[in-house]
This record gives C-alpha cells, structure tokens and sequence, in this order.
C-alpha cells in the first residue's frame, strides 16, 4: 500500500504535539526550506510564485499582522476572509509575480493558473497566521517556565487548576484558530492535495464532519488504531451542494485519523 499523506490543520511541525508516521508529511507552500525546514515536507511540483516573492509575501502578511499586539486580536486575523486579503494584496502580488522567471506561456487570463497562484498565497497567509501563533506559544511557554522556577524556589507547590498570572497551556489560542480557520485553509490543502490523504490529529475537527453525516470506516488491517473518512471536498469544508467555481472540491478525498 502506497501510504502518504499531508498533516492538517497545520504546516508547522511544531503546533504538532503527536509523533506522526513516516508517510505523513507537512504541506510546504514554498519556503519551508528557506525558513531552515530539511524534512517531513511536501512541495507540490505546480506552485506558481517564486521562493523569493512568497518569503516577501510573507513578510508583508507578518507585517500586517503586528498591528495586533494583544493575542486575542488574533482572532481577526483568524476569521479575516482570505479573499478580502487576496484583493488588498493582488496588486503588489502580480507585480511579484509577473517580474518572476515563470513559464511565458502561462496566461494571467488562465483560470488555472489564477487558481495556483490564490491557492499559494492563501496557505501563505495561512502560514504567516501560524508564525504568529508559534511565537504566543513559545512566549507563553516562557512565562509558564519562569513562574514554575520561581514556585520551586520558594519552595510553594502549584496545583494544576490554580491561576497564575500569564499562566496560559498555549493551546486556547491553537483552538482559535482551529475554529476560526480550517474551513477556511481546507480547500487550499485539498487543491493541492491531488490523489494524498489528509492525516488529522483534531478529535473535534473529526466530530464536525461526523455531525455532518460523513461516515468513518477501519483503515486497515495492518493500521488498527486508524481510521478513515471517504467524501467529496464540499463535503469536508461542512457543505452539500457541488461547487461551480472550487471545481476541485467535487472530486473524493480520503481523511485518515487516530482513534481517539
């Protein structure tokens, strides 16, 4: 059995807390060997904008992003909808692009090639959301560290559920983004996704589905603890109706996930 897959919600193997098997990989948008990633990628072979201009695409959404210096502001970002971000930015991005060695032949009237080119820069945006998300994580867990040194130190010891200022687990705000955006960044992932799986480690991203009438099956016999969901692309982004312009969504996909 020819066993791949690509991890979602996340491209950043870190905001994983899961070892995950060998045939599961994280969904590169570009510039994860540039941002010092060597393995457990995938690079689709029909990205349309450059390694350059999707690191200064990514700068500019990082940039966008620092208006929010509160955490919870996140959330706009979170639930901000990529195409209004695709228009703000689509100016800028053709300029990019169009200044990039790529194929000449290729049409800007292309659907297709349109298509590539959004698809790219919303798991862009997608990843610059998760930078931000990763650097609240590692900076809670800072905190978290220092108030522990400083509990030890004075000989106190801190119970599980008491509050300690700028105590956080880290994870409320990877659920934000849980809730807020994976229907978001689904349909990126399934555009690039071809004839792999997606591997899903969010129990309550499985439960939706499951509440929306998809139904999970045993994977396998050499896999007991998996299990696999089969349903059209609008299905899984929680929608019954073919897509007239997300074309890609009406063909099958397969989601593989632990027992939980």
């Amino acid at each position: 059995m020819n066993m791949r897959a690509l991890f979602f919600p996340y491209m950043h193997p870190e905001l994983n807390e899961n070892k995950l098997p060998d045939w599961v990989l994280f969904l590169d948008p570009g510039i994860a060997k540039a941002k010092g990633y060597t393995t457990s990628f995938y690079q689709p072979g029909n990205l349309k904008i450059t390694e350059k201009d999707a690191l200064r695409y990514l700068e500019n959404s990082l940039n966008f992003g620092e208006q929010f210096q509160d955490p919870k502001e996140i959330s706009y970002l979170l639930g901000a909808d990529y195409e209004d971000f695709y228009q703000e930015t689509s100016m800028e991005i053709r300029s990019l692009v169009e200044g990039s060695d790529m194929d000449s032949e290729i049409s800007e009237k292309d659907n297709s090639y349109e298509y590539l080119k959004k698809a790219q820069m919303a798991l862009l945006l997608s990843w610059a959301l998760e930078e931000r998300l990763k650097e609240y994580k590692d900076l809670q867990q800072g905190v978290n560290d220092q108030w522990e040194n400083l509990l030890q130190d004075l000989g106190v010891e801190s119970e599980e559920d008491s509050y300690l200022p700028g105590l956080d687990s880290g994870s409320q705000t990877l659920y934000l983004q849980r809730e807020l955006d994976w229907l978001k960044i689904l349909p990126w992932f399934l555009f690039f996704a071809g004839d792999w799986s997606l591997f899903v480690e969010d129990s309550q991203i499985i439960e939706q589905w499951k509440e929306h009438g998809l139904l999970a099956e045993r994977f396998s016999p050499d896999y007991p603890d998996l299990y696999c969901i089969s349903a059209y692309g609008y299905e899984l982004i929680l929608d019954n109706k073919i897509q007239q312009n997300r074309f890609w969504l009406n063909r099958q996909y397969q989601v593989i996930y632990r027992a939980y």
